[in-house]
Order: C-alpha cells, then sequence, then structure tokens
C-alpha cells in the first residue's frame, strides 16, 4: 500500500485549501471504509486524504421553513430525529446503515454511504 499524509481540518476553508495544495493527488473522504478498501486493494493511490469528519459545519439537521440535512451527519441522528419529515427515513436509512455493518462505536455519516453507493472519491 502507497504510503498518504492524512489531514483532519476543521473547517471548509481548510479543507479547500488542502485540495487546492494538492490537486487531483488528494481526495475527500467521509467515513473512508470504502476508500480505505481501495487503496489496499491499489485501486486508488492517493497522495493525501482530506477527513470532512472534524468539519462541524457540514453536521446537522434544521429544521428551520424545510428541511437541511448536513452531509457529515450521522445516519443515528438522522434516524432518532423526531420530525415529520423523517415518516419514510426508518427503511431507507436502515438500508444504508444497518448496525452489522457498523464499527462498533463509529456512527456511520450520510455522504460517506451516498458517496460510497455512487462510487465517487
Amino acid at each position: 500500500m502507497k504510503r498518504f499524509d492524512y489531514y483532519r481540518p476543521e473547517s471548509l476553508e481548510e479543507a479547500f485549501a488542502l485540495k487546492e495544495k494538492f490537486g487531483d493527488g488528494a481526495g475527500y473522504i467521509a467515513g473512508g471504509t470504502d476508500i480505505l478498501v481501495r487503496i489496499k486493494q491499489k485501486a486508488l493511490q492517493p497522495d493525501a486524504l482530506i477527513s470532512l469528519r472534524a468539519v462541524a459545519s457540514l453536521k446537522g439537521i434544521d429544521h428551520n421553513g424545510g428541511l437541511s440535512l448536513g452531509s457529515m451527519t450521522p445516519l443515528r441522528d438522522i434516524a432518532g430525529d423526531p420530525s415529520q419529515y423523517f415518516i419514510c427515513r426508518n427503511r431507507g436509512f436502515s438500508l444504508l446503515a444497518q448496525p452489522r455493518h457498523r464499527p462498533p462505536g463509529r456512527p456511520k455519516e450520510l455522504e460517506g454511504e451516498a458517496a460510497s453507493a455512487h462510487g465517487n472519491y
């Protein structure tokens, strides 16, 4: 496996600056499970990975006049929200993040699961 640098910025500005610094040699990761498997298989060989896990502005649920889900909001937070907006959530989110697929103590994020489902890096 090729060595790579790992960064954990706390703001989008920091994340964008890192991506600009490394260009195509860097990729964003949310949870990272699928990407790390692809790196071990040598299907991906990034110079750097930029984790979005610590970017607080990407997390949260906002019901102010509609619905806004942060892309790094853990699915357990979405599934646990009592809002009427999530009437259909139980089936859909349970398919994305079944407990048997979650590492112990690690919540799944919406972005990581959606990107993985579509093959984005």
